[in-house]
């Protein structure tokens, strides 16, 4: 019940946000929940405050990118340019509002998942 709540929180905190779509709303549901995964994993917070800073600097700043549906200020490095659909490559929220990044999240979900049943097993028989 965490986890789905915190990742509605995560997702509401974007709603503001300029060129939201429904697959934009979707991933950020999904991202809340990899990363609330990934907490529970890891058993603290760093690694996801790492991956959730890196991923905002190099869409921006790295590869020109739109980060939720905001203009990148400041230097960057390569100027990408999305193309294809935009219900693909996400439009001008950027990339997470792409079904491209839907399949990685459920990917990284999954994978989340099996690391933490993993070590519930693990838990479970040195107990």
């Amino acid at each position: 019940m965490g986890v789905l709540l915190s990742s509605l929180i995560f997702a509401a905190l974007h709603l503001l946000n300029p060129n939201l779509s429904w697959v934009a709303v979707l991933n950020l549901v999904l991202v809340g929940i990899f990363l609330a995964l990934w907490a529970l994993w890891e058993g603290g917070i760093w690694g996801v405050c790492g991956f959730h800073i890196s991923w905002n600097w190099a869409q921006g700043n790295l590869f020109g990118f739109e980060v939720s549906g905001q203009s990148v200020q400041g230097g960057i490095l390569f100027n990408l340019m999305e193309t294809g659909p935009g219900i693909i490559t996400g439009d001008a929220f950027g990339p997470e509002a792409g079904l491209a990044v839907t399949a990685v999240l459920i990917i990284g979900i999954i994978i989340t998942v099996t690391l933490l049943r993993k070590n519930a097993a693990i838990d479970h028989t040195q107990n």
